[in-house]
């Protein structure tokens, strides 16, 4: 099997599920929404293992979330915000700021 030149939808040798259903992620608001994470985090303090800790979530996770490759359900929202001592609705907020800009 020949792949075309440009795949814009490969991640470390595989497929992203945008390129199998053929539907785009927004990467507007999820990147956004990872660089308001990061920012909480460095705020308080806090490396991607503690906040995993804190959240009980993965260190890979975490950093899936920040670098926008992961888009979190809202119960993972809500997991990342206890662990950053935030409200799942300031975590979002500060998403939608970033994503404006």
């Amino acid at each position: 099997m020949e792949f075309p030149a440009v795949l814009p939808c490969v991640r470390a040798r595989r497929f992203s599920r945008s390129c199998a259903t053929g539907t785009t992620p927004a990467p507007g608001l999820q990147n956004a929404f990872g660089a308001a994470v990061r920012a909480r985090r460095r705020e308080i303090g806090l490396s991607q293992e503690d906040l995993g800790f804190e959240a009980e979530l993965h260190r890979t996770y975490v950093s899936q979330i920040e670098r926008g490759l992961k888009s979190p359900s809202l119960a993972k929202i809500e997991q990342l915000a206890r662990g950053l001592k935030v409200k799942p609705s300031d975590l979002v907020r500060a998403a939608e700021k970033l994503a404006r800009r």
